[in-house]
């Protein structure tokens, strides 16, 4: 199969190549890293019917985290909370960086920043260009656990190619903070646009058939059985 492609476009001078999106598979969190894929004192065996399996056995929990690519944060954001504003200070040539919006903008969002009098976003420097009928969709980052947490949308890449702003709303919400450079703010999921209908269906004999193809094996048996590749380079 052919692979599509993505391009990242650099619309703003002054940002390092370094902090340059990456594919998430080059950046799966030291949580994840760090967890064993078994739990107890048996570490390389099976037991209780392999139930002792960790989340790092979870193969959906590995494809959320692998799906796509990061924007990073390009420069340090520091942020201070003086108990009634967030004060946002980024080294002294990415000042531009954070911007703000009126909270009204937002205000029956129910990520609406309680504690905030403007809507702060980040100025993503980078534009993304998807073949013709594909979107992205653009998420925070699944399973980790950040301290900006940005507003999720959809955009048409094949056609709108500029940096899209990233509005964010503090997940550690009336304290300082601190976010170094290079940390993934945005998850780029792309994605072909094709039209879908719904339906219900009373055949439990449907998901039946891979409940018992599932429960042949110990461990694995979604990846062997069902599971096929993902692949973001």
């Amino acid at each position: 199969m052919k692979k599509k492609s993505i391009e990242f476009i650099k619309v703003h001078e002054g940002v390092s190549d370094y902090y340059a999106p990456k594919s998430s598979i080059q950046m799966l969190p030291e949580w994840f890293k760090k967890t064993k894929p078994y739990m107890g004192p048996d570490q390389d065996k099976i037991v209780n019917s392999g139930t002792n399996g960790t989340i790092k056995k979870c193969i959906p929990v590995l494809d959320s985290l692998s799906a796509g690519y990061f924007i990073v944060t390009h420069c340090d954001i520091s942020i201070k909370w003086d108990g009634i504003h967030y004060e946002f200070d980024l080294p002294v040539e990415n000042k531009g960086f954070i911007r703000h919006q009126p909270v009204e903008q937002i205000e029956l969002h129910p990520e609406n920043g309680r504690d905030l009098d403007v809507a702060p976003k980040y100025k993503n420097p980078w534009g993304i260009k998807t073949p013709k009928g594909y979107s992205c969709l653009i998420i925070p980052p699944m399973h980790r656990d950040n301290l900006i947490v940005i507003l999720p949308g959809i955009v048409d890449t094949d056609t709108y190619n500029d940096a899209v702003q990233l509005p964010f709303v503090m997940k550690n919400r009336e304290q300082d903070s601190f976010i170094p450079a290079g940390t993934p703010i945005a998850q780029i999921i792309p994605f072909k646009r094709e039209p879908w209908i719904s339906s219900t269906t009373s055949d439990f004999k449907i998901a039946l058939s891979s409940r018992t193809l599932r429960a042949s094996m110990f461990l694995s048996s979604y990846k062997n059985r069902f599971w096929s590749r993902k692949s973001y380079e």
